[in-house]
């Protein structure tokens, strides 16, 4: 890894772009600066217009640089939002011995397998770039199953892993622009698999659970199971659809309709209490002062949502058939609510209602249920829109080896030293 253990981290989404400026010692994630800007110049992970895009991105930074003026000596990570990512299997043969012979197995064999198996896939020439790779089994001599093969011997090895990845023109647009931007070689994930990754803790990942992220134009099922993502399908209804449906039935403007979603918005049917409210608002033109009450400003958000909630519960009955471990006691973790559109009021009943499982909001500071280990910016690392910032980082440092002077091992000496001296005096 580069030298530094503080980390600037953004988030392209389609309707919003987020970031945070994020140190992390092996035991503790600190948030040190944090910003929010619209997101300009990009559709749904295409650049259309890169200047607006350049200057949406100058915008995000300098909000950042005036709360952390250090920001060029950071590591950057972006992620992006794209319907274009894909999550495929795929299996890759080794023969380590011609003869009878076996040979043992080390670390540094693995990683040439993933490191060929990823030139394999990706390049101009086979149209793909991989953004995500994640060994799931391992078969040794075309027989034995195993997770770890290190340490034992074989004639041959075969590694079956998850990758996802996306059409490699896009990706290298996106990494050129980005590159150029901030002056070197970016690192750029998947905000779907990154999303997942910042509110997930380990035992539902190992488990078996369901992230469901209500993004802007669409909404991702991704599945968890052993540790690493084994699904990702797209429901192509986002909350944009809802925020139309608002604009088109009560007459008034985009930016209009999602204040209404964001303020007094529910996922719910309003209660007989709260049926006579009327919500103030501007008509269309901008001046006409309408109102609404909440009871049909709930009813319009309700069908929208219920239709996002009803495809993606089909596509969660689809894992529970498919994949042999669910058949049985179904998705242990059920389905973890994420992205801007966890937000809205009482979606986690609706999300009950609809998969009739248990239900959670994740936000980055809910995926450490047993101890402390988020510092400062409450409103940010409870926020599910900035699942994918966090959960940037979280990807990021599951690369770094420990043995190459990672983070964890540098904290850990760090401490001993500390506490050699304490008991020293």
């Amino acid at each position: 890894m580069a030298e530094y253990d503080i980390f600037t981290t953004v988030d392209i989404g389609s309707r919003y772009t987020k970031a945070a400026v994020v140190s992390y010692d092996g035991e503790i994630y600190r948030v040190l600066a944090f910003a929010e800007v619209e997101s300009r110049g990009i559709e749904n992970g295409d650049v259309k217009d890169i200047a607006s895009f350049k200057d949406n991105m100058n915008r995000l930074f300098d909000e950042l640089e005036e709360q952390y003026p250090k920001l060029g000596k950071t590591e950057f990570i972006f992620s992006y939002s794209s319907n274009r990512f894909s999550l495929e299997s795929h299996l890759e043969r080794v023969v380590l011995a011609e003869d009878e012979s076996e040979v043992l197995i080390t670390e540094e064999m693995l990683e040439k397998i993933k490191d060929d198996s990823i030139k394999k896939m990706s390049g101009e020439g086979t149209g793909y770039a991989v953004y995500h790779f994640y060994p799931k089994r391992y078969i040794i001599n075309d027989l034995r199953n195993v997770f770890n093969p290190v340490g034992m011997k074989a004639r041959s090895l075969t590694m079956e892993f998850i990758a996802v990845k996306i059409d490699y023109p896009l990706s290298e647009m996106i990494k050129s622009i980005l590159g150029d931007f901030i002056g070197e070689e970016v690192t750029v994930y998947s905000s779907h698999i990154s999303s997942a990754e910042g509110v997930l803790t380990l035992t539902e990942k190992d488990s078996g659970v369901v992230v469901l992220e209500l993004g802007h134009d669409f909404t991702t099922v991704i599945a968890y199971l052993n540790g690493i993502p084994v699904s990702m399908k797209v429901v192509p209804v986002g909350i944009k659809h809802v925020i139309k449906d608002i604009a088109y039935v009560l007459g008034t403007s985009y930016k209009e309709a999602e204040i209404l979603l964001r303020n007094h918005g529910s996922a719910t049917i309003s209660t007989q209490n709260e049926e006579e409210l009327e919500i103030e608002y501007r008509a269309l033109d901008g001046r006409t002062i309408k109102r609404v009450s909440v009871e049909k400003l709930s009813l319009v958000i309700n069908a929208r949502l219920g239709e996002i909630m009803n495809k993606s519960r089909r596509i969660f009955k689809d894992l529970e058939r498919d994949i042999l471990e669910y058949r049985e006691n179904g998705i242990p973790g059920g389905v973890i609510l994420t992205g801007g559109g966890a937000k809205i009021k009482n979606i986690a009943e609706l999300a009950t209602q609809v998969f009739r499982t248990n239900v959670r909001i994740g936000t980055f500071c809910r995926s450490f249920p047993d101890e402390e280990r988020v510092e400062g910016a409450e409103d940010v690392v409870d926020n599910a829109a900035f699942s994918s910032v966090f959960g940037n980082v979280v990807e990021f440092i599951k690369l770094i080896p420990e043995e190459a002077g990672g983070i964890k091992e540098k904290s850990r000496f760090l401490k001993a030293l500390k506490d050699f001296f304490k008991n020293l005096f």
